[in-house]
C-alpha cells in the first residue's frame, strides 16, 4: 500500500504559509477524511515550536494544535518529526508515550562519508582514486551526508575545490 506524505518544514510554517491551517481549529475527523491514511513529516519540529522570540503567542497555538491533532486522530496518519536539538523542544512533546520512538542518527564516520563522496562524484561521471576520497573524508568530519552532497555539488559545478576548504 502507497502511503500519501505530507511535509511540514520550519521555514514555510514560520514564513505564514502553513501557520493558518496550523493555527485554526480544523476539526480533527476534517483532516483524516481527506488525508488519512498517510505520514505527516515535519521536519526541524524544534525550530517551529521552540517559542524562541515568540511574542504572540503563535508557538504555543501550533504546539496546542499539533497535540491536540495527535491526541484526538484515530485514522492511520503516522507523525514522523524530525528534530537537531531536542534539548529545545517544549516538554509537552517530549512527554513519555507522546511518540512510539525516538531515533538517533549520527554524522557518518569516515568510512560512510566516503561511501557518499563516491556515490555522489559517481553521479556526476566523476572517478576519483580512493586515496582522495579518503583525504576529502578526513577533512570533513562534521559533514553531513547531505553537506557531502553540496560540497560536491558546488566543488562540480564550480569546476574546482575551494582553496580553504582543507583545515590543518
Amino acid at each position: 500500500m502507497q502511503l500519501k506524505e505530507f511535509s511540514l518544514n520550519s521555514p514555510r510554517i514560520e514564513s505564514g504559509t502553513v501557520l493558518k491551517a496550523l493555527e485554526t481549529a480544523i476539526p480533527t475527523e476534517a483532516i483524516e477524511q481527506a488525508i488519512a491514511p498517510c505520514i505527516l513529516w515535519i521536519d526541524e519540529i524544534e525550530k517551529a515550536l521552540s517559542g524562541t522570540g515568540d511574542t504572540t503567542g503563535v508557538s504555543q497555538r501550533i504546539l496546542g494544535n499539533l497535540l491536540t491533532f495527535m491526541s484526538e486522530c484515530t485514522a492511520g496518519v503516522f507523525v514522523v518529526p524530525t528534530c537537531n536539538d531536542p534539548y529545545a523542544l517544549p516538554s509537552e512533546l517530549k512527554r513519555k508515550g507522546r511518540f512510539d520512538e525516538n531515533f538517533f542518527v549520527d554524522l557518518p564516520t569516515e568510512p560512510e562519508r566516503c561511501q557518499i563522496l563516491k556515490i555522489h562524484l559517481e553521479r556526476f561521471g566523476i572517478a576519483v582514486e580512493s586515496e582522495y576520497l579518503e583525504a576529502i573524508a578526513a577533512n570533513t568530519a562534521k559533514f553531513s551526508g547531505i553537506l557531502c552532497k553540496i560540497f560536491l555539488l558546488w566543488c562540480h559545478l564550480d569546476h574546482k575545490f575551494p582553496k580553504n576548504w582543507i583545515r590543518s
